[in-house]
């Protein structure tokens, strides 16, 4: 699962990124309420996330979810990785 609010953008990056994962099955979510309900899933997930978003999702799901079998990790996607170690610490 890839959770970003700016999904839609069609930056270069944000394309290729994209285009890397084309044959895998990857469910794109928008908002912390849809990526909770595709974490409810049965489905092992990796979930790839925005700095942005991440900063607020992770904490709310890493105690419910990561310790259940069906989400295997968790890939912070930013710009700005300094600013970011400082909440996945």
């Amino acid at each position: 699962m890839w959770a970003d609010a700016n999904i839609d953008t069609q930056s270069e990056n944000l394309k290729a990124c994209k285009a890397t994962l084309e044959n895998m099955h990857v469910e794109y979510v928008k908002n912390i309420p849809d990526a909770k309900k595709v974490l409810c899933s049965d489905a092992q997930k990796v979930l790839i996330v925005s700095g942005g978003l991440g900063k607020i999702l992770v904490p709310k799901i890493v105690e419910t979810y990561l310790s259940a079998s069906n989400l295997r990790s968790i890939i912070v996607y930013c710009q700005n990785v300094e600013f970011h170690k400082t909440w996945t610490q």
